[in-house]
């Protein structure tokens, strides 16, 4: 138990009879384990699942180890009520103490203990049988890139079944961000992007998008595609490694918001940026004078969403949104994944004449 979990979660193990007869040996003969507390210990059936599942664990490596190794191990969902420092370690001891290990599990700490050629994708299709497919990484993706971003970047792709995928960090948040505000506005029209089982990916860059879309899709994902205008052969290179593509008619995602969002709402968020002491000082020669009309704060909108690239103000912008004010290309897209994911049901059939009337 050690070897796996820190001392106090299962310290000073011993064995506690109430009566000495043999016949409540057999009955009564429980394994109790200190909790943390002192001179405080509890039988096992009433510690925590994670020091139980620990437990068993240990036992089962007791008898691996008088095996000399000769086992395999198989453990489902090994991250069961253990924190993420546990995790890595019972990857470690199962690893160290058999002759082949096999986990399945949704945990970046359990997975990144793995190399990418060790690691497959599990599915099960609508008619119930399952596939798995190894990870191949594209050539413009590095393994140092991979594994440092695993967490934060690439392991929730990996785990859902449908991903899009995006130039960058702006699409990522926006997108996520209009999805869940329209589904608490209108929620009989729209749906948060998660609860379609869609992840948004940043690709990094317009260039990569191709190649992840083809990553993803090789792995038995359904894919989408976000992205700018683009010349024809970069265009017909996404759609052809998607499964659906959306293109933004517009050269970047700061010119869609000043297109498709209203001057008035543009003028109200500079104002409210403004009253609130938020607004950017490298920004401050933007500003036109308190009483200029709305279209004269135009270059001031377009140019906080490029400061830094706008993702946080574009946050709290999106927050601020009723319905009406979001770009229609936006809601347009986000309508379209839901269709993919959960598509509408049919019209119902037309109705019959009564032929008795």
């Amino acid at each position: 138990m050690r070897d796996i979990v820190p001392g106090e979660w299962a310290d000073a193990p011993h064995l506690r009879v109430s009566e000495l007869t043999r016949e409540d040996l057999r009955r009564v003969l429980k394994s109790f384990l200190a909790t943390g507390v002192p001179g405080y210990a509890a039988p096992f059936q009433h510690q925590g699942s994670g020091t139980i599942n620990a437990l068993v664990l240990a036992m089962l490596g007791l008898i691996a180890e008088r095996r000399n190794g000769r086992v395999i191990f198989a453990m489902e969902e090994p991250e069961l009520s253990l924190p993420p420092h546990v995790q890595k370690r019972v990857v470690d001891k199962v690893r160290g103490i058999a002759a082949q290990a096999l986990f399945t599990s949704h945990s970046p700490y359990v997975i990144e203990q793995f190399q990418p050629e060790q690691m497959m994708v599990m599915t099960r299709n609508a008619a119930g049988v399952l596939t798995a497919s190894n990870i191949a990484l594209p050539e413009n993706l590095k393994l140092k890139t991979f594994r440092d971003g695993f967490r934060t970047r690439f392991c929730e792709a990996l785990l859902a079944r449908r991903v899009i995928v995006v130039e960058g960090k702006t699409e990522l948040v926006a997108y996520s961000a209009v999805a869940r505000r329209a589904a608490e506005l209108a929620p009989a029209n729209y749906q948060r992007l998660d609860s379609l089982g869609w992840v948004p990916f940043d690709a990094g860059g317009q260039t990569a998008v191709a190649s992840f879309a083809a990553f993803f899709r090789s792995l038995g994902k359904t894919v989408a595609t976000i992205f700018d205008q683009q010349a024809d052969a970069e265009r017909q290179a996404i759609v052809a490694s998607c499964d659906a593509a959306f293109e933004q008619p517009y050269a970047g995602f700061e010119h869609l918001l000043a297109t498709e969002v209203s001057v008035a709402m543009q003028a109200w968020f500079v104002r409210f940026f403004v009253a609130a002491g938020e607004w950017p000082q490298a920004l401050n020669n933007l500003l036109p004078p308190q009483d200029s009309s709305e279209e004269t704060y135009r270059p001031a909108f377009v140019a906080l969403f490029k400061h830094k690239k706008g993702d946080d103000y574009l946050t709290v912008f999106l927050e601020q949104c009723q319905v009406g004010h979001f770009p229609q290309t936006m809601l347009g897209i986000i309508t379209a994944l839901k269709n993919l994911a959960a598509p509408p049901p049919p019209p119902p059939p037309p109705a019959q004449a009564n032929i008795f009337e």
